[in-house]
């Protein structure tokens, strides 16, 4: 990734707005969690014309413990919202896998593969939802409530008042506590554990390397 596009996500973008400063009204889909999911959705729903309120509690760009990595499989959906591109021009493409076992053994896996860090990634696929028309804001869900004509009420820490909304997205990843007040959650105990690090090395690696 040059430089250049580094630097553009390495400070608070000005069009997520703290949630406070959302007028009040009732909204047609409110989205919780800005990642890829979230992004996505709200871009969809918002191309057709929805009003849709995209609420994260972290204040973008945000870091997210990831690989970096896509695969092919992403290559329609993001297609669909005129990004391929971009994200092509923005990260590294690699032709390939190599995968090496204990052993030593290794096999190569060619494909369109590309790397590119997460909080460029999702700065941008909250962007295109917000050209789409969708309102991104940063505040913090702390509980979700079904209303008794089934529209949706969220309350946010440090507001007074719900924001209200006719449907709900829990887009929140491995964050499980809305889920699990809501009583949707089947297993809470989590099943792998997540870290990553960066290394500079003098090697140069042209295929994403699984061990």
């Amino acid at each position: 990734m040059s430089q250049a596009i580094s630097d553009d996500y390495s400070h608070p973008v000005d069009w997520q707005q703290p949630v406070g400063s959302i007028p009040e009204k009732l909204w047609d889909v409110l989205i919780v969690g800005a990642g890829p999911a979230g992004s996505t959705a709200a871009f969809h729903l918002g191309r057709r014309g929805f009003k849709v309120l995209l609420v994260d509690m972290a204040q973008f760009p945000r870091r997210k413990v990831c690989g970096d990595c896509m695969i092919t499989d992403v290559e329609p959906n993001l297609s669909g919202m005129n990004l391929l591109d971009k994200v092509r021009q923005a990260g590294r493409e690699l032709p390939g896998i190599s995968i090496f076992s204990p052993s030593r053994r290794s096999v190569f896996i060619p494909g369109n593969f590309v790397t590119l860090k997460r909080p460029v990634l999702d700065t941008m696929l909250a962007r295109n939802a917000v050209d789409a028309g969708v309102t991104f804001s940063a505040g913090k869900v702390e509980r979700l409530m079904i209303d008794s004509d089934e529209s949706v009420s969220a309350r946010f820490k440090g507001l007074p008042n719900p924001v209200r909304a006719r449907i709900g997205i829990i887009a929140t990843g491995a964050h499980i506590g809305l889920a699990r007040k809501l009583g949707v959650v089947a297993r809470e105990k989590p099943s792998a554990l997540a870290m990553r690090c960066y290394l500079k090395s003098p090697q140069t690696l042209n295929s994403l390397i699984l061990c």
